[in-house]
């Protein structure tokens, strides 16, 4: 399904595409970090787990998700929209074995 929505910017919000130019630019993993933890339903140990990553680490990036780049992750009803564009962008910018690898790390 992603292959066929390839470069549909359209479907991906603004909130998303400022987060990505972020990770670009400073290196930071804010997408994966949004894939995970809302493929992980919200789970912080399950997303800290996808990630290897320190709990607080993941905590800081959720909280700067939504203070700085104003992502509603406390809102259910736009995160079908949030993981569609954060999937379209990864997909884009890793290609499909990063949901490869992201499987493997949810299920080991």
């Amino acid at each position: 399904m992603l292959k066929s929505i390839e470069g549909r910017s359209d479907l991906i919000a603004k909130e998303i595409q400022v987060l990505a130019a972020h990770d670009k630019e400073k290196g930071t993993q804010y997408c994966e970090t949004l894939y995970h933890y809302l493929t992980c339903c919200r789970s912080l140990v399950k997303t800290c787990d996808a990630l290897f990553t320190h709990r607080n680490t993941v905590l800081y990036r959720i909280r700067r998700m939504q203070d700085d780049f104003r992502i509603p992750l406390d809102d259910p009803a736009v995160h079908a929209d949030l993981l569609l564009g954060v999937s379209l962008l990864l997909f884009e910018e890793k290609g499909p074995d990063f949901f490869l690898s992201a499987v493997n790390k949810t299920t080991s």
